[in-house]
């Protein structure tokens, strides 16, 4: 069991902040049960690391043969974080029985999308192949080709649909990209440690939380948000218990005004609680391997009661009653979401876990111990000195950074994600 932020008040003081792009944010200081911290209610999500893709969803394929054009239905589901993902669609669009089926799987690297599939209707024994590109607005197009009655090709692109860009941000030691230790209690530690095992890429490490034998011990790492609960449509992460215990894991944490904030006021978070998703009480957590939650559809606890209108939530002290995003959403419609992030304790003596990709509304955090060069051009104008190696070594210059990555990225491949 977690018990989180049992007690807390908002102070009166509503300062203005501002960021590198010149926003001004409005921010609130927090005082929780023993800790505090600044919960800045704006947050620039900028410096992404890397951009990739979702393409889970429904299509329609524009399938070019000789001048003519043939659509296709499409559904693409199950992408995993390496971006692999399986495929099925039939000709013709919108029927509700195909005269050609399809089915097969296809990963997405990049803006580039690979695509196998085999015939299971129709022209039976055809197998066919699909490379694709993704433009800025989520459209595929590209090339296919397949064995039927010798070799076809021809061109295709999406017509309804499109890919969903997701942004990853890298959060290392140096860079922690906006999260803190915020309520992290004595007995309780935070770092990003090496683990080749790690989901996602890169993946040379994720991020670790630590209690000892103390039940008061507490370990969290927190990220400032603003962001109706309305408008929250994706909440994952990746877990691995290192413990004992059958039920370790971090929990994702959610906290939020229920009310919505009204500055004007003393405290100006209404309704404050925080939403608690626990992997034990979702499905069987596993020991020494990595989980993927999605907290988006799963159910979580609060921490505080409150009624107003159609908004009533009451305090599970870490169970039951349990509530999902949507029933949220749908009885809260003021609610706003303020922080978020991984916590264990306290209550959690003697956990050893792991915490990595985690996703707050399609933007994923990915915590590295160190910076791997993925080109050449990175090693220049010194950036060679805030990069490693894949074994977190440091370089010694700039040819010795640009030398690795000619014989380990160029040559062998050192990022691509584990088989």
């Amino acid at each position: 069991m977690q018990l989180h932020y049992k007690k807390s008040t908002l102070s009166k003081g509503v300062q203005k902040l501002k960021t590198r792009a010149g926003l001004a944010l409005m921010a609130i200081s927090l005082s929780i049960s023993g800790g505090s911290g600044l919960a800045l209610l704006a947050v620039n999500s900028a410096n992404a690391d890397s951009v990739s893709w979702n393409l889970n969803g429904a299509y329609t394929f524009n399938f070019e043969l000789n001048g003519s054009f043939y659509l296709h239905d499409a559904t693409i589901s199950g992408q995993d974080n390496s971006g692999n993902f399986t495929i099925s669609g039939g000709y013709p669009a919108g029927s509700s029985t195909y005269l050609d089926a399809w089915k097969g799987t296809g990963s997405v690297s990049g803006n580039t999308v690979t695509i196998g599939v085999n015939y299971t209707a129709g022209a039976l024994g055809t197998h066919m192949e699909m490379t694709g590109t993704i433009d800025s607005t989520g459209t595929i197009s590209g090339n296919w080709s397949d064995n039927y009655n010798g070799t076809r090709n021809g061109t295709w692109t999406t017509v309804k649909s499109s890919a969903k860009q997701i942004s990853q941000i890298l959060v290392t030691p140096s860079n922690p990209q906006g999260w803190t230790t915020n309520d992290t209690q004595s007995g309780g530690t935070v770092n990003i440690i090496p683990d080749n095992s790690a989901p996602g890429m890169p993946h040379y490490g994720a991020l670790s939380l630590v209690t000892d034998s103390k039940t008061s011990a507490k370990a969290q790492y927190m990220h400032a948000a603003d962001l109706p609960l309305s408008n929250v449509s994706e909440l994952s992460y990746w877990t691995k218990n290192n413990s004992t215990s059958g039920i370790a894991d971090a929990s994702y944490q959610l906290p939020v005004c229920l009310g919505g904030i009204n500055l004007s006021l003393p405290d100006p978070c209404i309704g404050f609680t925080t939403f608690v998703y626990e992997p034990y009480e979702n499905d069987s957590v596993a020991s020494g391997t990595w989980q993927n939650w999605n907290v988006a559809t799963g159910r979580m606890w609060s921490t505080q009661t409150y009624n107003q209108a159609s908004c009533s939530v009451t305090d599970g002290s870490g169970g039951a009653p349990f509530y999902t995003l949507s029933e949220l959403q749908n009885s809260c419609p003021h609610a706003v979401v303020f922080r978020f992030g991984v916590n264990i304790g306290t209550y959690n003596p003697s956990y050893n876990v792991e915490a990595d990709l985690v996703d707050f509304n399609g933007t994923t955090y990915n915590f590295e111990p160190y910076v791997v060069p993925t080109n050449k051009n990175e090693c220049k104008n010194d950036g060679w000195q805030n990069l490693s190696s894949s074994d977190g070594k440091s370089f010694k210059n700039k040819g010795n950074c640009v030398s690795w990555v000619e014989h380990d990225v160029l040559n062998h491949g050192m990022l691509s994600n584990k088989p």
